[in-house]
């Protein structure tokens, strides 16, 4: 069927029997083939969002993002002037792809106008640090800056806004930008210094897995969640193991590690134990790894490798639904609007994430310097998704809530606020990157 100057289209489809409504709305005037009505399935799961973003990067200048409204079943695609009706319809063919139906899990997807494309927004943010003169007169304040594709806008968080400040984001930056009082993050590593060496205890770790095993002082192999630690004898720094690591070229490896980059440097060798402040004691179990690959620095994802590891594709998790440990099934880049489980070791499983962007970069205070951190996702939450100690957390979703449960892998935690409700997460496709391989699943 072939339709010119289309404003409103809509298709019913089934899912295992089930009518669902797919409404397309598109309001573009281009001449175009759209697709009619004829039934086909859809389903809302993770790997039809996935499909879908993956498509809609695909085309930068004909798309403004994804999202979604978990309360409405709702998928949204912003679509731009510059899309043809050929690219728009490619959405529901890659939908149908890789839908797999579930009864009961009815989605719409819309197609929502967007004035601003992900080309132009992307360039946008990449002028947050260099366009002058709102360069130099925010370069004190800027603590935040992502896309956020659901308002249409670059969002620049700052810690004081004036309105001189106002008046350079609009000269510099342009319309696309909207500012916002924002906590500069910090990065969530837990650090303690002292007078006196503490005392060391190594806990034998036995391979069978009885209950008394912990995130704290775990069996091996280690779980995604475990508590890292390093010490020597003045300082003890902790973090969270976030997940077995696969580099480039090799088959599922379970002795490669991945934790976050700002951690610790190169050759550093970490165990899997913790510090008792009240005893003034270090308990380990074993060793964790060595640190063989690093991202870290201005413009760079955070994210670091660690060799050695002895891993499971199993992450920690408390949460009444699924009991103590749920099966890594897959990766995949998160999507804004998604609900997402924030699991440190210090304040272990949170699953009331909401992610407001996938594409973020941060100012955090590194030594003294200020370091640019890119390639983060944000979410946000009613209450505290991490705290110092949990950096290199696993970030995921739940794909199944089935014995035993099995979760989608989204990122490992990077930084957050003081009170803990806004969460800053290296993002999938960055960690990918910059670490030259794919979780291991």
């Amino acid at each position: 069927m072939r339709l010119t100057s289309v404003r409103l289209w809509a298709a019913t489809i089934v899912v295992t029997g089930l009518p669902l409504l797919l409404s397309l709305q598109w309001a573009g005037t281009a001449q175009a083939n759209i697709p009619g009505t004829n039934d086909h399935f859809i389903s809302g799961n993770p790997a039809t969002f996935t499909a879908v973003a993956s498509y809609v990067s695909r085309y930068p200048r004909a798309f403004a993002g994804v999202w979604v409204n978990e309360g409405r079943h709702t998928l949204n695609v912003g679509v731009t002037s510059d899309a043809s009706g050929k690219i728009v319809a490619g959405i529901d063919r890659v939908a149908q792809a890789k839908s797999r139906p579930v009864a009961g899990n009815q989605w719409s997807l819309n197609f929502v106008r967007s004035g601003h494309s992900l080309s132009s927004l992307g360039r946008t943010m990449r002028s947050v640090t260099t366009a002058q003169p709102w360069a130099t007169l925010s370069a004190r304040y800027l603590s935040v800056w992502y896309v956020d594709n659901r308002a249409d806008r670059v969002v620049v968080g700052l810690t004081r806004i004036t309105p001189s400040l106002r008046r350079a984001a609009m000269a510099s930056l342009g319309r696309s930008v909207k500012l916002a009082l924002i906590e500069r993050p910090a990065m969530l590593t837990y650090r303690r210094t002292f007078k006196t060496p503490p005392r060391i205890v190594h806990v034998s770790a036995s391979r069978v897995r009885p209950a008394t095993c912990s995130r704290v002082l775990d069996c091996t192999p280690y779980w995604g969640g475990d508590r890292l630690i390093w010490w020597n004898s003045t300082t003890v720094d902790e973090c969270t193991q976030a997940f077995p690591w696969t580099p480039s070229g090799h088959g599922n490896t379970f002795d490669v590690s991945a934790t976050a980059g700002h951690c610790g440097p190169t050759n550093r060798t970490w165990h899997q134990g913790y510090y008792n402040a009240s005893n003034h004691t270090i308990y380990y179990t074993g060793i964790a790894g060595t640190t063989n690959l690093r991202s870290w620095g201005n413009n760079l994802a955070d994210g670091e490798t660690l060799s050695n590891a002895d891993m499971t594709i199993i992450v920690y998790d408390e949460s009444s639904i699924s009991g103590p440990g749920a099966t890594i099934g897959s990766y995949a880049q998160p999507v804004q609007g998604q609900t997402v489980c924030a699991d440190g070791s210090f304040t272990y499983q949170n699953c009331s994430g909401t992610v407001q962007t996938v594409d973020t970069c941060v100012n955090v205070s590194d030594g003294g310097t200020t370091v640019h951190v890119c390639h983060l996702a944000y979410a946000t939450s009613s209450s505290r998704l991490a705290q110092a100690g949990d950096s290199g957390g696993p970030v995921y979703e739940y794909t199944s809530h089935g014995s035993p449960p099995v979760v989608k892998l989204n990122g490992l935690i990077s930084a957050g606020n003081s009170s803990g409700t806004q969460l800053y997460f290296s993002n999938m496709n960055g960690l990918k990157s910059a670490l030259n391989g794919h979780p291991t699943t």
